[in-house]
C-alpha cells in the first residue's frame, strides 16, 4: 500500500490520508484554545504555592503572591493547537520563561494554520507588610525639648521610650521607619519627624499596609526620675539653735561644707537648715528633716542625698568653733596676804579699762602684787606676763 502525507496549512485544508487506500481525505483541525493555564512552584522559585490563571475568553489572568519575581515566570498550560509561541519564540509548557511585568500574548496555532491571541496579565498582590521598624525622638526636631536623640525600644507592638527628667511630653515629634503605606494616629497622618503628638498619655500608631490591612502599635513615653542630688544650701539658724545668738551660714567648696560657730556654742546637738535638689537627705540611716534634725557635729558629719533615680552623692560638713575673744579684766585687788605692807585687803574699782584702787597712806606701792581675774588667755604689764597673786608691779606711776 502506497500512502502520501501532506503538510500542514495545504491550500483545500485537506489531510489525504492514503492515497490509493480508497478512504476519503480529513479536513485539517482548527482548534487553536488554551484549556489552561498556571505557575507551578515546582518550576518558579520566587513562589511557594502553585497558581492557576483564570481563563475568560481570550483573557487569562492570575495573581502571585507580592514580591514575586515577574521577570522571568515559566507557565505550565495545555492547548488544542498545535503550537504555542510568544512573538517568535515557541512556548514549552513548564520549561519556558517569560517577562510578565507587562502583559504578554501567547499566539496559538491550529492544524490548519489558523492562529488564536491569548492576553496574559500577571498581578502581583499588594504588600501587607505594616510594621515600624524604628522609632526615635530626635533632637532636632524637638528643640527646646530634647538635649539629646532618644531611642525607643520596639517590643512587639509595643514602643516605649524614656526621656529625661522634666521634658515637656505634651507635643513631642516622632521620627520612625516603617514598611506600610501609611501611619495614623486617629483620623491624623502622621509625617516622620514633622508630627507632633501628646505622649502624656500612651498613643496608639495605626500602621496601613498596600493591602489595607492594618497593624496597630502603641507608644508609651515614659519621664525618667529625676537624677538631682545636691545640697544647695546649708546653715544653723538662730531660731532652732537656742544656743545661737544669730545664724551661721555654711560655706560650699565642691562637696565640703564649713561651718564657724561663736566660742561657747554647744556643737553636740545642732540643728542645720538646708535645701536639696534630691529626694531625701540622710545621716547614717537617720534621715534628715531641715530645721528639725539635730546632729553631733563635734566631729565631721557626712549628709548623703539621695535623687529621685536613686543616685547619691555625700557631703562632708565641718564646724569650727571660733576662738575665745574676750580680754576683760572682771575683777582686781591687793591681797594682804600676797602684800605685807598692807594690813588689809583692797579691792580696785574696774570702770571700761580704768581700774582704781585706794591703798592706806604710806603704803609702799612700788611693789605690790596684784590678784586678778580675766577672760582673756594672757595678761603682761610692758611685755612681762603677769600671774595672778604673783607677780609684783611698781604702781608708782600709770
Amino acid at each position: 500500500m502506497t500512502l502520501a502525507l501532506f503538510a500542514l496549512g495545504c491550500g483545500d485544508n485537506l489531510k489525504p490520508i492514503a492515497e490509493d487506500a480508497g478512504l476519503p481525505d480529513v479536513a485539517l483541525s482548527s482548534d487553536k484554545s488554551l484549556t489552561a493555564f498556571s505557575f507551578l512552584a515546582s518550576n518558579n522559585p520566587s513562589l511557594t504555592n502553585d497558581v492557576t490563571g483564570t481563563i475568560n475568553g481570550t483573557t487569562i489572568t492570575a495573581a502571585v503572591p507580592f514580591g514575586t519575581n515577574l521577570t522571568a515566570l515559566v507557565a505550565t498550560f495545555t492547548t488544542t493547537g498545535e503550537i504555542v509561541a510568544v512573538a517568535t519564540t515557541p512556548q514549552v509548557s513548564g520549561t519556558t520563561p517569560n517577562n510578565f511585568t507587562s502583559a504578554v500574548t501567547y499566539t496559538v496555532t491550529a492544524e490548519d494554520g489558523s492562529a488564536q491571541n491569548y492576553l496574559v496579565t500577571v498581578t502581583a498582590a499588594a504588600s501587607n507588610a505594616k510594621a515600624i521598624t524604628a522609632f526615635s525622638f530626635e533632637a532636632a526636631d524637638n528643640t527646646g525639648k530634647l538635649a539629646s536623640d532618644v531611642v525607643a525600644v520596639i517590643s512587639g507592638t509595643t514602643i516605649s521610650a524614656t526621656v529625661p527628667f522634666g521634658t515637656d511630653i505634651t507635643a513631642l515629634v516622632a521620627t520612625f521607619e516603617t514598611t506600610g503605606v501609611s501611619v495614623k494616629v486617629g483620623t491624623t497622618v502622621q509625617s516622620s519627624g514633622n508630627t507632633a503628638n501628646d505622649f502624656s498619655n500612651d498613643v496608639e500608631y495605626i500602621v496601613t499596609a498596600a493591602d489595607n490591612s492594618t497593624l496597630t502599635y502603641t507608644v508609651e513615653v515614659t519621664i525618667a526620675l529625676n537624677d538631682a542630688n545636691d545640697l544647695t544650701a546649708f546653715s544653723f539658724q538662730s531660731e532652732d539653735n537656742a544656743g545661737l545668738g544669730a545664724d551661721v551660714i555654711g560655706d560650699f567648696q565642691g562637696n565640703s561644707i564649713t561651718l564657724t560657730v561663736p566660742f561657747g556654742t554647744n556643737v553636740s546637738a545642732l540643728v542645720a537648715t538646708f535645701s536639696t535638689s534630691g529626694a531625701s537627705v540622710a545621716v547614717g540611716g537617720t534621715v534628715q528633716v531641715s530645721g528639725t534634725t539635730a546632729n553631733d557635729f563635734t566631729s565631721d558629719v557626712t549628709y548623703v542625698v539621695t535623687a529621685a533615680n536613686g543616685d547619691t552623692q555625700s557631703y562632708t560638713v565641718t564646724v569650727t568653733i571660733a576662738a575665745d575673744t574676750s580680754a576683760a579684766i572682771t575683777s582686781f585687788q591687793f591681797l594682804s596676804a600676797g602684800n605685807p605692807v598692807l594690813s588689809a585687803n583692797v579691792t580696785a574699782t574696774i570702770t571700761g579699762t580704768a581700774i582704781r584702787a585706794i591703798v592706806p597712806f604710806g603704803t609702799n606701792i612700788s611693789s605690790l602684787i596684784a590678784t586678778f581675774a580675766t577672760t582673756g588667755a594672757t595678761v603682761t604689764v610692758t611685755g612681762v606676763s603677769q600671774v595672778s597673786g604673783t607677780t609684783a608691779n611698781n604702781f608708782t606711776t600709770l
